[in-house]
């Protein structure tokens, strides 16, 4: 059975910012498998490449929780169309913003 890996991106933006303020070599993710991925100011984009450093790791299904706070900054039907053009993938609401579940590559 694979393991269920969700990300919460906002905690990956603080995460990534902490690392490179306070740590001057040898700074990393909380999980190894985002070593590739550096955030954009971008959202969009930067989700986009997210999910390609996960999958370049070897994982196929995981999910992106999004706040509140993020969702304000993107257009939400841009993003799944970009997205469902890489991957197969559904929106769900949750308690605090949305979750984007990544079910596989196209």
């Amino acid at each position: 059975m694979e393991k269920k890996v969700k990300f919460n991106y906002e905690d990956l933006l603080k995460d990534y910012e902490h690392s490179i303020e306070n740590k001057l070599r040898g700074f990393r993710q909380s999980f190894e498998m985002l070593d590739l991925w550096v955030p954009d100011e971008d959202h969009e984009k930067s989700i986009l490449n997210l999910i390609e450093s996960v999958q370049i790791s070897g994982i196929q299904k995981f999910s992106i929780a999004l706040n509140d706070n993020i969702l304000e900054k993107i257009d939400i039907e841009a993003l799944h169309k970009t997205l469902s053009l890489f991957v197969n993938l559904e929106f769900v609401d949750s308690d605090n913003g949305m979750e984007i579940k990544i079910l596989g590559i196209l």
